[in-house]
């Protein structure tokens, strides 16, 4: 029997289990990881397929398990390959090439073609969010005035006109319209230079060692490379530059993830959350999950929000937590814990011949969620010839 001991009440806590959050690793494997850091390239998990071969930033290849618990599933793929194409437009292509059979994307571009492709199956989704993290811990951002005069200064119509194209959906809190949790009141302010030029004087005035040339000195940060993203901090910059003096600094998926987790960075594009309950993201607002490694990413802590995020999670009434979760978002706005900037629309794309990508159950045969931010389940797949 295994007992878990919770550091207060929670009438969620089964949710995490079927999360990353709740994932357990095999204690045999990270014995062996000890010995041969290579494993740390063939992890070991209970689905449905399990990682044959793998080769770091160029295939991935899965087989089914022998293991797996579902024995009434019968897997209908011999193997599945996965291809790490950084850039979007390149996955469409080579699903609309027949070189790949299954894709996702998120940016535009790639979105606007797929809808124009009537044989394309393709299934959409826009819970998870994009958006900048300030790094609450570090100079210049462990100043409020500095947080807020870079959403003053973000050019928000021109990011929806250049980047968002009518496309995607612009954001101001975590949870999108249509959200049971989403709060309509909440509003970022946005496109306002004079505004942000007044607190970026009075900020210099105070802290002149962190200023040149009476702009603020930053580091922005975003993974790469990516065309999206190049893009992006274009628009960025370009609503920015008045103010600060921005190093940018691209670097490959995993080192910013580290950079970000070590609080080792100013300002960084993220993209994350969209939990199917807000109580699976309280852990990345938490003072409690601030540390050297902190999964509270923006290092952000408030004792009030901990307070309410407590509160919600020790009720099952869920109008009582839907207006908890109000007050929460709005102390994050408050506090510009983030700077949101849209709500991704993840489309998972497959070309005719794949059969059975939304067909996966439950052992009571409940038909499970097709896909969640980007994440097809894969158990009921076949191909047709």
């Amino acid at each position: 029997t295994v007992r878990f001991r919770t550091a207060g009440p929670n009438s969620l806590f089964p949710a995490y289990f079927p999360s990353q959050l709740g994932m357990m690793a095999s204690p045999a494997w990270f014995d062996a990881l000890e010995a041969d850091p290579s494993l740390n390239q063939m992890p070991i998990g209970a689905g449905p397929y399990k990682i044959e071969s793998r080769v770091q930033d160029s295939v991935t290849r899965l087989v089914p398990n022998e293991n797996w618990f579902r024995t009434d599933r019968e897997l209908l793929l011999d193997a599945i390959e996965i291809y790490p194409l950084q850039q979007e437009g390149n996955r469409t292509d080579q699903l609309l090439g027949e070189d790949l059979e299954v894709i996702h994307v998120t940016d535009v571009g790639s979105i606007t073609r797929l809808r124009d492709e009537p044989d394309i199956n393709r299934f959409e989704e826009s819970e998870e969010d994009f958006f900048l993290i300030f790094n609450a811990q570090k100079a210049p951002f462990d100043d409020l005035r500095v947080r807020q005069a870079a959403t003053l200064a973000f050019p928000r119509a021109q990011y929806s006109e250049f980047i968002n194209q009518g496309v995607s959906v612009p954001a101001d809190t975590l949870f999108p319209e249509g959200s049971i949790w989403h709060d309509p009141t909440i509003e970022q302010a946005t496109d306002d230079p004079a505004a942000a030029g007044a607190l970026v004087d009075a900020y210099c005035v105070d802290n002149p060692e962190n200023c040149s040339d009476g702009r603020i000195n930053i580091e922005y940060q975003n993974n790469g490379p990516s065309l999206t993203l190049d893009e992006i901090y274009t628009v960025i910059s370009d609503g920015w530059g008045d103010f600060f003096n921005l190093d940018h600094q691209v670097i490959p998926q995993d080192e910013h993830v580290n950079e970000v987790l070590f609080g080792l960075y100013d300002v960084a594009t993220w993209r994350y959350h969209g939990f199917l309950d807000p109580e699976l993201e309280s852990l990345f607002f938490s003072c409690d999950t601030i540390g050297a490694i902190s999964i509270n990413f923006a290092r952000n802590c408030n004792a009030e929000r901990d307070a309410l995020m407590a509160q919600q999670r020790a009720t099952e009434d869920e109008a009582e937590r839907v207006e908890l979760w109000k007050q929460i978002q709005a102390d994050m706005n408050d506090e510009r814990q983030y700077m949101m900037i849209s709500h991704n629309i993840w489309v998972t794309a497959a070309r005719p011949e794949v059969q059975g990508l939304c067909d996966s159950t439950n052992p009571d045969g409940v038909t499970l969620r097709c896909s969640l931010n980007g994440r097809p389940r894969f158990d009921g797949v076949s191909l047709s010839q």
